[in-house]
């Protein structure tokens, strides 16, 4: 099933109340706290979307230039070496951020630098001991200092609802 990621994420929103997404219902949690597994292609596009998600957003919060020029410079991870430069890069931007906005604003950018740090061990072929809801934890610790934009939130769900066959 390819829906696991989706659920984590619907999970994760519901449960957090200071999003008022009152049209989403808590989703079954079985198979959300697995290993994920190594080498999923529909994963690593669905990975690679929420990398696009948190940058995109963040883009809608002007902050200054040098921010702007780091989050434009953040390239889509599909090969183990763009991985690993948007993991360097996210993590240059929680640097800058914690001079710019302290510890918790670090953490948050860190958080996005570990789905990136993530799909560099993918393609690495290493074995995983990240669940999807830690993929989707990550991505929602980086939106607490990131922003929040409904909109690409709801564009990355329907990327990511599982389609009818």
């Amino acid at each position: 099933m390819a829906d696991e990621l989706y659920r984590a994420l619907v999970n994760e929103v519901v449960k957090d109340r200071s999003y008022s997404l009152d049209d989403l219902k808590l989703l079954p949690d079985d198979g959300l706290f697995d290993r994920l597994p190594t080498g999923d292609r529909v994963l690593r596009g669905q990975a690679r979307l929420l990398i696009k998600s948190m940058v995109d957003i963040a883009r809608t919060e002007r902050r200054n230039h040098e921010y702007d020029t780091l989050l434009h410079r953040v390239p889509w991870c599909n090969d183990r070496a763009k991985a690993k430069r948007a993991t360097d890069r996210l993590l240059r931007i929680a640097g800058w951020a914690q001079e710019a906005d302290g510890e918790e604003a670090a953490s948050c950018w860190s958080s996005a630098a570990e789905v990136a740090s993530w799909l560099m061990e993918d393609y690495s072929g290493w074995p995983h001991r990240s669940s999807y809801a830690d993929l989707a934890g990550w991505y929602f610790n980086a939106l607490r200092c990131v922003g929040w934009d409904e909109r690409l939130f709801r564009e990355l769900l329907a990327a990511l609802e599982p389609k009818e066959n």
